[in-house]
């Protein structure tokens, strides 16, 4: 599915479908070396678990609750029942008339089915937002939020990179870097000024790098008069002797006073469509 991906040869109708996207990134997590991917991404989500944990879990992807809720997959490593729902476009489902909003059913639901398996319920959301936006969760009750753990499509393209770039890691490489290049196909990767050190060698030495206005006979955006009157003349100051306004005394000035009394006009004086056909 990857290179299909890659290659374009997805349908434009499924190549953003959450679905997708959901089982490309935890397919890899559960597929290739777990010590090494799986464990450190659950590492880096400040959950513990051990590299026995890892090799052990279990992915359930979509399963189906007693209430018909259906999230997009649940792992069971450790200690730890982890449900995960993923969003790419769509946002999470409000309440209706007949069942409740969507993140308040899968908590409901993950936390009665980690209470039967005495696991710890862990409720983590994975959006293409990136930052932690309040307003898609302030459903979430002050008890609930522990249980919740935020992330983003990002942070695992983020997670990515440190392996296959910084820590040159060879286990499943083509693998990783497959799924690291389809979330960057996806814009689904954060700007990191330290990725800019790859191509230090290419950049030449500038004297100026940016605009300079001062130097640009045309400018096509207003700049701030300190800025575009920069590198004028000064302007001479103006004694007291002379004026800048209107004076009618001035000889290079009109007079309304010459004009005299305006006469009263009977008609009209403006224009009328009714002598026109």
């Amino acid at each position: 599915m990857y290179q299909a991906e890659l290659n374009g040869k997805i349908s434009s109708k499924l190549d953003n479908l959450e679905d997708i996207l959901t089982s490309n990134v935890f397919s890899f997590f559960k597929y290739s070396d777990r010590s090494i991917y799986l464990f450190n991404y659950l590492l880096n989500l400040n959950l513990e678990v051990t590299v026995n944990d890892v090799n052990n879990a279990q992915f359930i992807f979509w399963p189906k609750f007693i209430d018909g809720t259906e999230p997009d997959l649940v792992i069971i490593a450790g200690i730890y029942y982890i449900l995960v729902e993923a969003k790419y476009f769509s946002n999470f489902s409000d309440a209706t008339n007949k069942i409740d909003s969507q993140i308040n059913r899968e908590i409901e639901m993950g936390l009665q089915e980690a209470s039967n398996q005495n696991l710890n319920f862990i409720y983590l959301t994975v959006t293409a937002d990136y930052f932690y936006k309040k307003e898609k969760f302030n459903i979430i009750n002050s008890t609930q939020k522990k249980y919740h753990i935020w992330t983003n499509w990002q942070s695992i393209s983020t997670f990515l990179y440190q392996k296959l770039f910084i820590d040159k890691m060879q286990q499943n490489l083509y693998f990783a870097l497959d799924l690291y290049l389809l979330l960057e196909k996806k814009k689904l990767i954060k700007f990191d000024l330290k990725n800019l050190n790859q191509f230090n060698s290419q950049i030449e030495d500038r004297n100026e790098i940016f605009f300079n206005f001062k130097k640009s006979k045309f400018r096509g955006h207003f700049i701030g008069f300190i800025n575009s009157l920069n590198d004028t003349n000064t302007i001479n100051k103006i004694t007291n002797d002379k004026t800048i306004f209107f004076n009618s005394i001035k000889k290079h000035f009109s007079s309304l006073e010459d004009i005299g009394v305006i006469r009263n006009f009977t008609n009209n004086i403006f224009f009328s469509g009714e002598f026109y056909g």
